[in-house]
């Protein structure tokens, strides 16, 4: 059922790569439906690793430092389990909430629909709602934060809940705190984030899907910049770009290669739709476009040993 689930969303991205006459209205409106849809389906099935242990925390009495230090979910689940006493309908509750955000986040760039439903497929969120579920909600947040761009206090109150659901997401403070960021304000403080957390024991975890892939985040963040720098267009998120490059870089040389790839999910979970919106705007014949974007973004996932076992 899973696996239907997400081939269907795969071909609405691949529907959605046409011009197709549909009110915006209509559109937002089917897309939430789809995505809860979706949600109750992927909650319907088994539970996969993390989810385990974040369904097994719904009824669980204990408060320590570590649910503490990161409540949204750990503690918010809770209060919402104390009422629907349901765990499926409790993460799809919490799954809707990271729809609307995602929203929020791409209205604000106008992203071409098509990638409103290849999103699902991409594996920052693929993997996010699958296992590294805090880590997924804190990238929503701080995805919304960073895009809207004049709402200060709105910034703040995401970032606190970002921070609150994944505590990594700190890193990224300093590129929503700010209405305008200069090159030397966003360089200065990604060699300052290194030098901190060079000299922090950094909690070790597993890779996320059971492969090296430090050189290849940073390859890709590089891409992405050289991308952004040659479109010229956006210009308001150059600093971001110039931001991911220099912390991934010299992250590299002292983080282990999950948390390479955990820092480059929240990195490019904000930096793709930027660049595939610039360029959908730019090429000629974008259909075809978008349909050489889909068809790569299903050749990697099927590359990754995990996208299968999750799905089944």
């Amino acid at each position: 059922m899973e696996f239907i689930a997400y081939f269907c969303t795969l071909l609405l991205s691949f529907l959605f790569t046409m011009r197709v006459r549909v009110s915006d209205t209509v559109f937002t409106i089917f897309w939430l439906s789809w995505s809860v849809l979706l949600s109750f389906v992927i909650r319907s099935n088994n539970f996969d690793v993390d989810m385990l242990i974040y369904e097994q925390n719904l009824d669980y009495g204990n408060y320590s430092f570590y649910t503490l230090r990161e409540p949204f979910l750990w503690l918010g689940s809770r209060l919402v389990f104390s009422v629907t006493q349901n765990s499926i309908t409790t993460f799809v509750i919490f799954d809707t909430l990271s729809f609307i955000l995602i929203l929020m986040g791409l209205r604000a760039i106008k992203a071409p629909r098509y990638y409103y439903f290849l999103m699902y497929i991409m594996p920052f969120v693929f993997f996010g709602m699958q296992n590294i579920y805090r880590q997924y909600l804190a990238m929503c947040f701080i995805f919304a934060a960073y895009l809207l761009y004049s709402k200060l206090i709105l910034k703040l109150f995401l970032s606190a809940a970002s921070i609150l659901s994944h505590n990594a997401s700190i890193i990224l403070l300093p590129l929503v705190t700010r209405r305008r960021l200069g090159l030397l304000y966003v360089i200065t403080m990604a060699i300052t984030l290194n030098i901190l957390l060079a000299k922090v024991d950094v909690q070790k975890s597993g890779r996320t899907i059971g492969l090296d892939l430090t050189v290849v985040f940073v390859c890709l963040v590089a891409f992405l910049c050289l991308i952004h720098n040659y479109l010229k267009r956006s210009y308001r998120h150059t600093p971001l770009f110039v931001f991911s490059l220099v912390f991934l870089s010299l992250a590299s040389l002292h983080f282990e290669s999950s948390q390479i790839e955990r820092v480059g999910y929240y990195l490019l979970f904000i930096m793709i739709p930027i660049v595939l919106t610039d360029l959908d705007s730019i090429v000629s014949n974008v259909t075809i476009f978008r349909c050489i974007v889909v068809l790569a973004v299903v050749f990697v996932m099927l590359w990754f040993p995990a996208t299968m076992v999750f799905i089944n």
